[in-house]
This record gives structure tokens, sequence and C-alpha cells, in this order.
């Protein structure tokens, strides 16, 4: 429920938003992932707009 309100905000905001699910322990945890962007650059640039602008917590990662 968390993981789909935010994707919404996200997608009002006119980002790409998608859920990704994990087993942590023998729990699901769901993980928000937006892009990919362009450039390791852009994904910064995005992650600290979400942080100072919407009070939301992003860090930058890859999908290797």
């Amino acid at each position: 429920a968390n993981a789909d309100a935010l994707i919404s905000r996200l997608q009002s905001l006119g980002l790409g938003a998608s859920l990704k699910e994990s087993d942590i322990l023998n729990e699901t945890i769901y993980k928000v992932w937006l892009g990919p962007e362009a450039s390791y650059e852009a994904a910064t640039e995005l992650a600290d707009k979400l942080i100072a602008d919407h009070d939301l917590d992003a860090f930058v990662t890859t999908d290797d």
C-alpha cells in the first residue's frame, strides 16, 4: 500500500516509477525504483531533488 502510494505520487510528478519485490530474512519488502537515467550525475541530481523538494528518501544505485 505504501509503495503503491509512493509510485502514484512520483507518477503525478511526471516520473516513471516501478516496483520491485525482495525477500530479506524471509520477509518481503517492496522497493520503488526510478530510471534508468542517462548518467550517474543525472541520477544523483534527481535523488537530490526528491530529497530537497519532496521530502523523500532517495539514493542512487545500479541494477546490476
